[in-house]
């Protein structure tokens, strides 16, 4: 079994505690060479704009889509989530988004859902990285987040506050398809944010 630190699951110290743990002890590790993949296949907007990006992670996390979560985020993602409860800071990397898609969908009785609010409460910003000025930054204040673990007639529920923000930095790139086209990808991804469980 992996170590909990690199098993952290997106969304913060919330899913420490009920995800890494929990879903563990319930056998929900998954298998890292096969992606899941729900069926029927839920309508995605394309990624044509950060906005659209964010919408299809929100389908994407409900579904519990490997395939198309490794298609939003980039292969040079990195993450951090700060808790103000605990004063830890918790680091992602791309590998650790895919497996925590995995490991919820691979653990039984689990179902996850993700709100980041009405998109037009979403800010879109330039850049805030010298070093990448086409980078495009959409912070999301007032985001939610909860996770559900039923085994048997026990039932498991954490439930967390975003937050004071959560900033997501996007990337561009060339549609394969239609050169002419910019599509985006997640690059990096920050939280401060408070989180508890309760069971």
């Amino acid at each position: 079994m992996r170590s909990p630190r690199r098993t952290e699951p997106r969304l913060g110290l919330l899913f420490k505690t009920c995800v890494v743990s929990l879903a563990f002890a319930m056998g929900g590790c998954g298998d890292d060479d096969n992606p899941v993949k729900p069926q029927p296949t839920p309508m995605y907007p394309t990624s044509d704009s950060p906005q659209n990006v964010l919408m299809a992670l929100v389908i994407s996390y409900s579904q519990r889509d490997t395939v198309k979560t490794k298609e939003i985020y980039d292969s040079t993602y990195t993450g951090s989530s700060f808790d103000l409860n605990s004063l830890e800071t918790l680091p992602f990397t791309y590998d650790d988004e895919i497996r925590h898609v995995r490991m919820l969908a691979g653990t039984p009785g689990l179902s996850a859902y993700l709100d980041l609010g009405p998109s037009a409460s979403w800010s879109r910003m330039p850049s805030d990285d010298p070093s990448h000025p086409e980078w495009s930054v959409v912070m999301v204040a007032g985001s939610n987040y909860r996770i559900e673990i039923t085994d048997g007639q026990t039932t498991l529920e954490a439930v967390g506050e975003g937050g004071t923000f959560q900033e997501f930095a996007f990337t561009p790139l060339l549609d394969s398809v239609s050169p002419t086209d910019t599509l985006w990808r997640i690059v990096r991804w920050k939280e401060v944010g408070r989180s508890e469980f309760t069971p």
